[in-house]
């Protein structure tokens, strides 16, 4: 799980700004980023290789600009994923020649 707590200049950064900016994202990312709006723990996201899986229900507001996040990931699975992802795109820009 990854808990990350943002602090932002702008105080009127919202619980929603946060959900939607990383729903944009899941959009535009959908192999890498996913969204669920359901409560999750670490066993539901076994055999996942998406690299985060964004926690809309754990986006925690504190104070005036301090925003907390979760996300959830295999470890092992999204590593390996990525590590395949940059093996594939090294092979496409060398002509696909070993």
């Amino acid at each position: 799980m990854l808990d990350l707590s943002i602090s932002f200049s702008d105080e009127n950064i919202s619980i929603e700004d946060v959900n939607v900016a990383m729903f944009k994202a899941s959009e535009k990312h959908p192999k890498l980023i996913g969204v669920s709006h359901d409560p999750i723990v670490s066993s539901d996201i076994i055999g996942d290789s998406r690299s985060i899986v964004f926690d809309v229900k754990g986006t925690l507001k504190a104070g005036t600009n301090m925003v907390k996040m979760l996300a959830w990931y295999d470890n092992g699975l999204c590593h390996a994923a990525r590590i395949f992802d940059v093996i594939k795109k090294y092979s496409s820009l060398n002509g696909g020649q070993s």
